[in-house]
């Protein structure tokens, strides 16, 4: 990058023209983004801002038949490297999958509501939802059919998104808190 790779000096591994131009790409996008607070310019692929409007985008940069190209993605093509990547991370740092569960809280009508993900290999997918009430809930008048959790399941492009509601698998009352889990799947209406 910034014309720092020097060919032919020992103890640098030799560059291709392929390093080379993904180092002219990368100088391009960096110059862009000090100048301007954006990365994108003129012949260079777009650079979405990762967000959730754009899910998660992020720029995939790889060798091809004909030299480099710049991809804004939201999936790996090589999801089994990653993993191992995430895995020894996590070991480096001495967590675990179960560290990273995330928790959301979110408002569902008067009633505060938090969600509970799971990391999958390809996302995160909602397990449980607790619903914290004002007051104590008796744990005898609540039931599976009191609710119905609806939910969206988005590929990223927006080709395949799925609407379904997730099967409910139990209840549990702990005072104020009422516990929904859910079953890893969804059904379609």
């Amino acid at each position: 990058m910034f014309n720092s790779m020097r060919d032919d000096i020992e103890g640098q591994r030799n560059w291709t023209d392929a390093d080379h131009e993904l180092g002219d790409m990368m100088s391009t996008y960096w110059a862009n983004f000090v100048k301007t607070g954006d990365p994108n310019g003129e012949g260079l692929p777009v650079w979405e801002e990762c967000t959730s409007d754009t899910n998660g985008a992020f720029m995939h940069f790889k060798d091809v038949e004909d030299g480099v190209a710049a991809v804004c993605t939201t999936k790996s093509d090589y999801p089994a490297r990653d993993r191992l990547m995430m895995a020894a991370n996590l070991d480096s740092f001495d967590l675990t999958e179960d560290d990273l569960q995330m928790s959301y809280n979110i408002p569902y009508g008067d009633i505060p509501t938090e969600i509970v993900t799971e990391v999958l290999d390809d996302g995160q997918r909602v397990v449980e939802i607790n619903l914290t009430y004002d007051s104590a809930v008796d744990e005898d008048s609540v039931s599976k059919d009191d609710y119905k959790i609806k939910a969206t399941l988005t590929y990223g492009d927006g080709s395949n998104d799925l609407e379904g509601y997730r099967t409910i698998t139990d209840i549990d009352v702990n005072g104020n808190v009422v516990t929904i889990e859910l079953d890893p799947e969804m059904k379609q209406p």
